[in-house]
């Protein structure tokens, strides 16, 4: 994965406790009928998200005891190999009758089970590779990587989508995301610019993608943002097709890596850096009231309530946290 993941058991169970307290003050924040009542666009309510994390953070638990992983999620192995959508639509499906106070119950004994078994490792150990754990991976990457995948990395990505069901964000000053989005693009830039040609803009994913692929869709979403400021909806800013707007989000991202598949490798790590500047610029130009105001103020014919700062969050270094793992996964293909 990333080369700034934890290098030590302590740093990473520091990140874990950090997001898995923020993640349960947050969530234990909200109403039995916030968590739910209210769904998605794909129809998983709050619960749902909790449910999912607890199936795939408990999967680390059989990693690191040598068990199946997939038999302890308890998908089957044509639903496995099908990809993760299928798997994630399977257990949603499978749990989503579940009480919610099972769901919480689980989750908390899940992550307790968990946290002594990392503590029990090695700083060695964190680089073996999950094959070393008994399991038969698609790609054989360090350990560390699932198990920041799985935890903090997972409570942050589901986070975001959380927040737009519960129609919350954050108490969040402007410095502090002008802070969080500048580390985030410092980081991801160093790391893009410390990859081999053949890392960058060779190694490909089951679906195609390269890194540069990645870097690219993240651009063409990003670059959406300041427009939004200025009253552009997703649709016109993106320039897609209506047929593929019409598909969903699957479409609409396959339709932008074709556009973009043969943008040069130094054209797209300038423009990741033109959009950033232009990002923390309009964001500079905001005042805290700005950026909580609903995202229906600046897109005329929206309903969306929910505070601009989670588009801008969803749009900057939350993002870019979703994308890393994958981003990291080809990168480190033979």
């Amino acid at each position: 994965m990333a080369n700034d993941l934890p290098r030590t058991v302590s740093e990473l169970l520091r990140h874990i406790d950090e997001g898995y307290t923020a993640f349960t003050v947050y969530v234990r924040s909200m109403s039995e009928t916030t968590l739910t009542g209210p769904t998605d666009p794909a129809g998983w309510t709050i619960k749902d998200h909790l449910a999912h994390i607890v199936v795939w953070e408990d999967g680390m638990n059989a990693v690191l005891t040598h068990q199946s992983r997939i038999e302890r999620m308890g998908v089957d192995q044509a639903v496995w190999d099908s990809g993760f959508d299928e798997i994630n639509a399977f257990l949603q499906q499978r749990d989503q009758d579940l009480p919610l106070a099972e769901v919480l119950a689980r989750f908390d004994a899940v992550h307790q089970e968990l946290v002594p078994r990392i503590a029990a490792l090695s700083d060695a150990d964190l680089q073996r590779p999950v094959s070393s754990f008994g399991q038969k991976p698609r790609r054989d990457y360090p350990v560390v990587d699932l198990l920041a995948a799985d935890t903090y990395f997972h409570y942050a990505e589901h986070t975001a989508w959380i927040m737009v069901i519960a129609g919350t964000a954050p108490s969040m000053h402007k410095d502090e995301l002008l802070t969080l989005m500048e580390n985030a693009w410092q980081e991801l830039n160093a790391w893009l610019r410390g990859l081999s040609e053949a890392q960058f803009a060779e190694h490909k994913d089951a679906a195609g993608w390269t890194v540069k692929d990645h870097l690219l869709h993240l651009i063409v979403w990003e670059e959406g943002m300041p427009l939004q400021l200025d009253g552009v909806p997703r649709k016109v800013s993106l320039a897609v097709s209506e047929e593929a707007w019409a598909q969903g989000i699957d479409a609409v991202n396959a339709e932008l890596q074709q556009r973009t598949v043969d943008v040069p490798a130094a054209e797209a790590l300038r423009r990741f850096e033109e959009t950033h500047r232009n990002s923390m610029a309009r964001i500079q130009a905001l005042t805290d009231e700005q950026l909580h105001l609903p995202f229906s103020h600046y897109i005329a014919g929206s309903d969306r309530p929910q505070p601009f700062i989670l588009w801008v969050q969803g749009s900057t270094y939350g993002h870019y946290g979703k994308h890393r793992p994958w981003m990291a996964e080809i990168a480190e293909e033979d």
